[in-house]
């Protein structure tokens, strides 16, 4: 996950940059967790140099995979929770 600035629009039609890294709190964790990943990745290809940006990219993909993944099984289990029957309850 890439933290940008995302650009919203005002009523008045001109632009407003909007920091997501200060509206989320978690995000020193995300990087903490692309971080190491990063290093892992790094690591398992020999520890070379100048590749340090695809191994952070590639880590901040992996682990995007893997949160969407996580939502997707969480999802899931919502939609296989048994329906209460409301005339079976009195």
């Amino acid at each position: 996950m890439v933290l940008y600035r995302k650009e919203r629009k005002k009523k008045n039609g001109t632009q407003k940059k909007k920091s997501s890294a200060t509206s989320a709190p978690e995000s020193s964790d995300l990087r903490a967790e692309i971080e190491k990943r990063a290093c892992e990745i790094w690591l398992n290809e020999g520890g070379g140099h100048g590749m340090d940006l695809d191994h952070w990219l590639r880590a901040e993909s992996e682990l995007a995979a893997l949160q969407l993944g996580r939502q997707r099984e969480a999802s899931a289990t919502l939609l296989l929770l048994p329906v209460i029957d409301r005339r079976l309850c009195f």
